[in-house]
């Protein structure tokens, strides 16, 4: 009887055997390969062979693997994998998002008038009433009651298949893709890698901009209304801040408890805390979308997706639609003034009109049904299928990119934003010319602020609510990793406003009364445009608020200023804006 029971058992086994799937394994000799590249856990320290019996390990391509983050050009740091091929890539898909974006809030910094002249719209459409606080405005003449800066950017972002998100980068979710598709073509080809994200990266970005009709609030001239907006922004802005630290608080204590449990108890805990993050992240989800449903209402941004990247001004705003209606706390009134062709005298008199910038985005990602596997060339064109390998998006093909992109990155791979964006530190030399450059009758402390501000240009990370707990540097512990912040940046910084507070917080000794960019706009004293001086602060308030540091008037008129940039440098950097923004402050003599 046992001698039967084995023989079964033995022809049940050879029918297992004959449905195993065997993983292609490729040669990998085009590409240098790091000396040791661990592909499973390391073993117990019993287990540990002795030295006749170690065995270099081989590393292995997988679809569910970043494979060219094991590759590196020759003569690169082998022990920095931002220096791989996927790095590299990385780098340039990066930067691809940032100057998108740059390019997109470039129009931030037009006049409503420069606006309308570049989107073809009537000049009547910027066309307010008088504004005793416009020095441009003459009470005399209604020719000149242009509004001069736009209140508000109301920003309004959906997924390939028009549902609402936040502004978030697919980069991730771009280079999971081409890794699947390249890894049944050639993994070692890193041309044929760059040349699919790209494609994918122009294919999942479009954008639409338009500014909105004129709209009158209940009252903005006097100075204490004004305050008070400002005031109840600021508040506003340091509740969320205050929600962020006690998030990262109660996760550092999470992971204080993870350390001291078993074994057990920690795979628990990650579990648990998986889940919340799961939870959280849909919650943060669902208030972004109702954030911004009402601002997305009867607009459309065209299927074909913009394939020059949006490089080109012209070319971009020629496709600007003119039917955007923005602003959700004023769409109401708006709307009333539409329909009845007429506007109420009563707040007219109160308020010389506001235009906000309307800002639409798509951007395509891989949960979607419309997203960057419908729109993928590559993946998609039969003629680049064969047999035994690449066969389209099939399920098994999808969920293999789906599961890299859901991993821990930075963990993984050592690569994120923060540490891929690019530093520029300036030298003494550079420094010496800005300040060659200023005016000779400026005050010594404005002075020591320029020359701490530049020097503090490339060394301190930009995050997204970093505020200083010092002034200069020593206690800060800039660039150290902590949790990333809404765009995954890991290194201890702060963001523009805070950046801000810190620069005279450790020139003159005092903290500024408020950190947050509206309580910025209530600090110091209201100066002219045209009587800025370096030191003195431009701020934008709102939804896309930033504030900079005026350092000097560029020879075609435009700004040169000092600020915490989450553009792709990360950091402090000096550039030149136009900054039409409505606040100009002063905050020393």
């Amino acid at each position: 009887m046992m001698v039967i029971i084995g023989g079964c058992i033995f022809k049940i086994s050879d029918l297992y055997q004959s449905q195993l799937i065997v993983t292609p394994v490729f040669e990998t000799k085009a590409l240098p390969v790091p000396p040791s590249v661990p592909i499973n856990p390391p073993l117990a320290e019993e287990a540990i062979p002795s030295v006749e019996e170690k065995t270099e390990d081989i590393f292995q391509p997988t679809p569910e693997e970043l494979n060219l983050a094991h590759f590196f050009p020759e003569g690169a740091d082998q022990s920095d994998i931002s220096q791989s091929y996927a790095g590299k890539a990385f780098t340039e898909l990066t930067i691809q998002d940032q100057e998108w974006m740059n390019n997109i809030y470039a129009y931030a910094d037009m006049t409503p008038e420069q606006f309308a002249a570049k989107s073809g719209h009537a000049r009547s459409k910027i066309m307010g009433s008088y504004n005793p606080k416009d020095d441009l405005h003459d009470p005399d003449n209604p020719d000149t009651w242009a509004i001069h800066s736009f209140r508000n950017i109301r920003t309004s972002v959906t997924d390939g298949d028009g549902n609402p998100i936040s502004v978030y980068s697919n980069v991730i979710e771009i280079m999971s893709v081409a890794n699947v598709y390249t890894y049944f073509k050639d993994v070692r080809d890193y041309d044929l890698f760059l040349s699919h994200v790209m494609l994918l990266w122009e294919k999942s970005h479009t954008y639409s901009i338009d500014m909105s009709d004129i709209y009158y609030c209940e009252g903005c001239l006097s100075e204490e209304d004004e305050r008070k907006r400002l005031e109840q922004e600021a508040a506003e802005e340091e509740a969320r801040q205050a929600i962020i630290i006690a998030n990262e608080s109660s996760l550092a204590n999470e992971n204080s408890l993870a350390d001291e449990s078993s074994e057990a108890d920690e795979i628990e805990l990650n579990e648990s805390e998986s889940e919340s993050e799961n939870v959280y992240q849909e919650q943060e989800e669902q208030e972004s979308v109702s954030r911004v449903i009402t601002a997305s209402e009867g607009a459309e941004i065209s299927e074909e997706p913009k394939t020059e990247t949006v490089s080109a001004e012209e070319e971009t705003m020629a496709e600007i639609p003119a039917t955007i209606i923005a602003s959700p706390s004023e769409m109401e009134a708006v709307e009333t003034q539409a329909e009845s062709g007429a506007i109420d005298s009563s707040l007219n008199e109160r308020c010389p009109g506001h235009i906000d910038l309307l800002v639409k985005m798509r951007i395509r990602g891989i949960k979607e049904k419309n997203g960057l596997f419908k729109v993928d060339t590559y993946g998609n064109q039969q003629d680049n299928f064969e047999e035994g390998r690449w066969q389209g998006w099939t399920p098994e093909r999808i969920e293999s990119a789906r599961t890299l992109a859901s991993q821990d990155w930075y963990q993984r791979y050592g690569i994120t934003l923060s540490t891929i964006s690019m530093r520029n530190p300036l030298s003494e030399y550079e420094i010496q010319e800005y300040m060659e450059r200023l005016p000779e009758d400026l005050s010594q402390i404005r002075k020591d602020i320029i020359r701490f501000a530049l020097s503090s240009v490339g060394k301190v990370p930009y995050y997204w609510g970093g505020k200083a707990s010092a002034p200069d540097y020593s206690r800060n512990g800039f660039g150290t990793l902590i949790t990333p912040d809404d765009k995954g940046r890991i290194l201890k910084g702060l963001d523009c406003s805070g950046w801000i507070n810190w620069v005279y917080w450790s020139v003159t000794g005092s903290r500024l009364p408020y950190e947050s960019t509206s309580g910025l706009a209530l600090c110091g004293s209201p100066v002219n445009r045209n009587h800025l001086k370096p030191g003195d602060i431009i701020i934008r308030t709102g939804e896309d608020a930033h504030v900079i540091m005026f350092l000097e008037w560029t020879e075609d008129g435009k700004i040169r200023c000092i600020h915490e940039s989450s553009g792709n440098v990360n950091n402090v950097t000096v550039s030149v804006r136009d900054a039409n923004w409505p606040y100009y402050r002063k905050l020393i003599d």
